[in-house]
């Protein structure tokens, strides 16, 4: 188990449980295992693969994420709590959107993925 709890400007995690508490993260590249995002700084941009899991629901505080980019249909997203405002999830050729808890009453806007 890791805990982070200061800013990261790049972080890759291949196993494991990660947990971040605290500061403002440039880019995080989860190819398997899983990730607790605690931190209320700025999440610039997610990478998603493998069987990656990546879990916002540990701390229901608003959380600013600018984008995650899910490249796997094995990989799950939760934020059941609602804590990211305006989630931007991109789908890169996966498209099984039950992997992907966000809770009640949310909008999906589809688009194509930049």
């Amino acid at each position: 188990m890791l805990d982070i709890n200061s800013d990261t400007t790049s972080f890759r995690q291949t196993a494991g449980t990660t947990t971040i508490h605290a500061g403002a993260h440039t880019v995080l590249n989860i190819l398997a295992g899983l990730l607790n995002y605690n931190s209320t700084g700025t999440l610039a941009a997610v990478n998603l693969s493998g069987d990656g899991v990546l879990v916002f629901d540990q701390d229901a505080r608003p959380k600013d994420v600018t984008v995650i980019d899910k490249f796997t249909d094995e990989s799950e997203i939760f934020d059941e709590s609602g804590s990211i405002a305006s989630p931007v999830i991109d789908l890169n050729n996966c498209g099984d959107l039950s992997t992907i808890h966000m809770g009640q009453d949310f909008k999906l806007t589809f688009g194509a993925t930049s």
